[in-house]
């Protein structure tokens, strides 16, 4: 499976509240609340499983302007912390 088959999606289970200008995530199942920033919730609502990681990068590096190369680095570390503290699900088509 190449990386940029993975479409992230949100574990239906996680509730997120904005919070200024940043995204409280809450799993229901362990009680864990998580702070995303104005640039990870903006990641954070692109995970919607439609979307490759390669497509979420393009996307927000286009949006902010910025290099799409760190862009997709950290794009993938945020999406790998996510699904380790199981936020996340991972689909291999867009579907």
């Amino acid at each position: 499976m190449q990386m940029s088959d993975v479409h992230p999606k949100a574990l239906p289970s996680v509730s997120s509240y904005p919070l200024d200008d940043e995204l409280v995530l809450y799993t229901p199942t362990d009680g864990q609340a998580y702070i995303l920033n104005h640039t990870a919730a903006r990641v954070w609502r692109l995970l919607d499983g439609t979307r490759s990681e390669t497509a979420v990068a393009q996307e927000v590096a286009d949006t902010y302007g910025e290099d799409y190369e760190q862009v997709l680095t950290d794009v993938r570390e945020l999406v790998t912390h996510l699904q380790a503290v199981g936020l996340l699900a991972t689909a291999t088509d867009a579907g």
